[in-house]
């Protein structure tokens, strides 16, 4: 019978050997040296250190979400019929002020203005909602307008009916300009903002016997667009308008007369 031989390659170097413990070969290609941990070099773990607690979270949940549906009994996946389920359309409008620190004008603010947002999303969990927004507000004072923009993802929390308390982070824009000649020019920014918004859904005319609904929310917000030249905050309350669609009626909890009505 032929013999084989395994060749192994230990991880500790013989005592002889120069530098001792762990083999050279592992400590390069697993360095976890404290000087490249949070500098951004564009290698791995390190660039993501410094990123916005608020943009990980919600990049942690896209995809912890569904897995976390998937692991509930199937008897738990029927769900009694309640306003917030399915897929969501939301149209709002809002009341802003808005804050500007400027590289070499310092603060600037507050300008007051208006704005619109649109979002849309599903019901992952019974106290979660996931989707994406875009908004466009409009500020203004005696010698700037600024207009402001993003495009955001964003997770939605219930803690209880009717409450909605919402995160979002993305990509935005700020670009101020002069009402007249006269005002100096300021520069604009593009980069990261980041908010949370509070509201509580109304449903004037739900049948609590059906899935979905439409809503009317009042809510309140604020936002931070970080920026070394011209960093922006802002805050206010609004108003939106939402349709949710509701679940099918096999994917409800019913009576026999209302599970197989038509």
């Amino acid at each position: 019978m032929e013999r084989v031989t395994f060749e192994t390659f230990p991880l500790v170097p013989p005592s002889g050997a120069e530098g001792g413990g762990i083999s050279p070969l592992l400590t390069d290609r697993f360095s976890c040296s404290p000087s490249r941990i949070g500098k951004g070099t564009g290698d791995g773990f390190g660039r993501w250190i410094g990123a916005p607690p608020i943009l990980l979270l919600l990049l942690l949940l896209l995809p912890a979400a569904p897995a976390l549906a998937q692991n509930e009994e199937p008897e738990s996946l029927l769900e009694p019929p309640k306003a917030r389920q399915g897929y969501y359309f939301s149209l709002g409008a809002v009341g802003a002020i808005a804050g500007h620190d400027i590289v070499d004008r310092g603060w600037m603010g507050p300008w007051p203005g208006v704005g619109g947002e649109l979002r849309m999303g599903q019901a992952i969990l019974p106290w979660l909602d996931l989707g994406i927004s875009a908004a466009a507000v409009g500020t203004f004072e005696e010698r700037w307008t600024a207009m402001h923009g993003r495009l955001s993802i964003e997770a939605q929390f219930r803690p209880m009916e009717p409450l909605a308390i919402r995160i979002y982070g993305g990509f935005g824009v700020t670009d101020p300009y002069r009402r007249f000649q006269g005002a100096p020019k300021l520069t604009g920014r593009i980069g990261g903002t980041y908010g949370a918004a509070i509201g509580w859904d109304f449903f004037p005319s739900r049948d609590p016997k059906r899935s979905g609904g439409f809503a009317v929310t009042p809510f309140v917000w604020f936002e931070w667009s970080p920026d070394p030249n011209f960093a922006t905050v802002m805050g206010g309350v609004g108003i939106e308008i939402t349709w949710w669609t509701g679940l099918a009626k096999n994917e409800l909890v019913l009576p026999d007369d209302e599970a197989f009505s038509p």
